[in-house]
C-alpha cells in the first residue's frame, strides 16, 4: 500500500455543483458543511469553506454560547432544534428576538464522558431522607441537549450495612423525574446495586419530551435478578439546567444501615 500524499488544505475544499451556486450558499454532502466562497457556475470547479465562523438567519428563540446548531434548509436557516445536518457551535449568545446568530461551522461536538467517580461516595446512613450520592451529581447546562441526544449511565452501589428488615430505595434522576428505581429491597450486607440507563432526549425545548430504557438491580452480587425497565414519553424543560443524579433512601434511620456509590460514569452522546 502507498503511503497518503497531501492534497489540499483542509479549510477549504473543491466542489463542483451541477447547478449554478452563488457565494454564501450552504451545501451539505451528508454530514459535512460548506459555504460557497465565490459564484460558481453550473458543472464548473470551485470551492467551499469548511470552516470559520459565518453569520446565519435564526428563527426566534434564544440561542446560548457554545449551543450546537443545525441547518434547516427549507427555510434557510440555523436552528437548535436537533433536527437536518448539524450546522457547528455558535460562538455567541442570541437573544430571542434576534433574526441571526454567528456559528463556527463544523466545529467539533462529540460524545464526551461528562462524569466519572473516580471515588466512592460518603456513606448515605441513619437517615429516612432521599439523599444523592456525592459522586454522581451531574448538572446539564440549559439548552445543551438536542432531540436525538442520549445521556448514558452506569452506576454501582454497596450496602456496606444494614438492620433487621430495613429496606434501601435507590433511585436514578433527571431534574424531578425518576428515570429508574430499585423499588425498596430488604437488603442484606454487601448487597450491591446497579443502575444501567440510555435516557434519549426526543425533542428539544421547553416542552420537551425524553424516553428511557435499561436494567436495575438490588441484591446479592453475581445471583441477583437484574430487571428491565422502560419510561415511556415523558417530558422534559431542556431551556432549564437539569441535574442527574443517583439516590438512596433507607426506610429507618439507623446507624445500622449504610450504603455507598462506587461507580457512576455519565457519557453525552450527541445526535
Amino acid at each position: 500500500m502507498g503511503l497518503p500524499t497531501y492534497r489540499q488544505e483542509g479549510c477549504a475544499i473543491n466542489y463542483t455543483p451541477g447547478s449554478a451556486q452563488v457565494a454564501g450558499s450552504v451545501i451539505v454532502q451528508r454530514g459535512l458543511v460548506g459555504i460557497v466562497k465565490t459564484d460558481i457556475a453550473a458543472n464548473e470547479l470551485g470551492a467551499i469553506t469548511t470552516e470559520g465562523v459565518f453569520r446565519f438567519d435564526k428563527p426566534s428563540g434564544a440561542i446560548a454560547a457554545g449551543q450546537r446548531c443545525f441547518w434547516d434548509s427549507l427555510n434557510s436557516q440555523a436552528t437548535t432544534a436537533g433536527t437536518g445536518t448539524y450546522l457547528g457551535l455558535a460562538v455567541a449568545a442570541a437573544a430571542s428576538p434576534d433574526t441571526t446568530v454567528d456559528v463556527m461551522i463544523n466545529a467539533p461536538s462529540g460524545n464526551s464522558v461528562a462524569l466519572v467517580a473516580t471515588a466512592a461516595s460518603a456513606a448515605v446512613t441513619n437517615s429516612t431522607t432521599e439523599t444523592n450520592f456525592d459522586n454522581s451529581t451531574l448538572t446539564i447546562p440549559a439548552s445543551s441537549l438536542n432531540a436525538g441526544d442520549i445521556i448514558r449511565v452506569r452506576a454501582q452501589g454497596t450496602a456496606t450495612a444494614t438492620n433487621s428488615t430495613d429496606t434501601l430505595t435507590v433511585k436514578l434522576k433527571l431534574g424531578s423525574t425518576v428515570i429508574a428505581t430499585t423499588g425498596a429491597v430488604d437488603a442484606a450486607n454487601g448487597d450491591i446495586f446497579y443502575v444501567e440507563a440510555d435516557i434519549v432526549i426526543r425533542t428539544s425545548g421547553s416542552s420537551g419530551t425524553l424516553v428511557a430504557t435499561g436494567m436495575v438491580a438490588n441484591g446479592v452480587a453475581g445471583t441477583v435478578t437484574t430487571k428491565p425497565f422502560l419510561l415511556a414519553s415523558t417530558a422534559v424543560d431542556t431551556t432549564a439546567a437539569l441535574t442527574l443524579a443517583v439516590s438512596a433512601q433507607w426506610s429507618v434511620a439507623s446507624a445500622s444501615d449504610s450504603c455507598r456509590l462506587d461507580v457512576c460514569n455519565v457519557e453525552i452522546l450527541d445526535r
